[in-house]
């Protein structure tokens, strides 16, 4: 069990109904990336137990008011009342809040390997060479171009390199060349 104050929301909306539970940031997320098969973006999973991401072993309808979820109702949408399991299933299919610090650490990671996409795979058309890591940093510093830390790093691409191209020569390689 975790520290409520430190506890952020998993909220999962189904039969009509809204569900939450009051968890670790940190390890829900391992936990939903594991879930979700993703768990090889996080070196840092190994198994996640539920009970030990849990701020409070109860499940909400509303959690800012402390309103509790009936076992009846519980029962009637998860088909169990064990709250380990409906808190599973809230953390795989819900929506969870992330800290400011962890959608940070993620943006990091993602426009790190955005740039390094663009490094290997986009060229100065003049030179024909790859522009250098730093001025695709400073290029979409310059543009204010954000990234998505939830989005894959592959359907942002495309879209990043055309609001570089204003500010940097660039342009894709030829398939062949990849």
């Amino acid at each position: 069990m975790i520290d409520v104050s430190k506890a952020v929301i998993a909220r999962l909306k189904k039969a009509g109904k809204t569900f939450e539970v009051l968890v670790d940031c940190d390890k829900a997320f391992a936990l939903k990336a594991m879930l979700s098969k993703q768990s090889k973006q996080h070196d840092d999973i190994n198994n996640v137990d539920v009970n030990e991401l849990l701020a409070y072993e109860k499940v909400f309808t509303d959690s800012k008011k402390g309103v509790i979820a009936g076992e009846h109702i519980l029962f009637d949408v998860f088909k169990t009342d064990n709250v380990l399991e409906i808190a599973n299933i809230i953390i795989e299919h819900g929506e969870l809040q992330l800290t400011a610090k962890l959608r940070e650490q993620l943006r990091e990671k993602k426009q790190k390997r955005i740039v390094e996409l663009i490094h290997r795979k986009t060229v100065d058309p003049k030179t024909q060479l790859p522009h250098p890591v730093q001025r695709i940093l400073l290029a979409m510093e310059e543009g204010k171009i954000r990234i998505d830390e939830l989005k894959d790093e592959q359907l942002q691409l495309d879209e990043i390199i055309k609001k570089l191209q204003p500010l940097l020569p660039i342009k894709r390689k030829d398939k062949e060349n990849e």
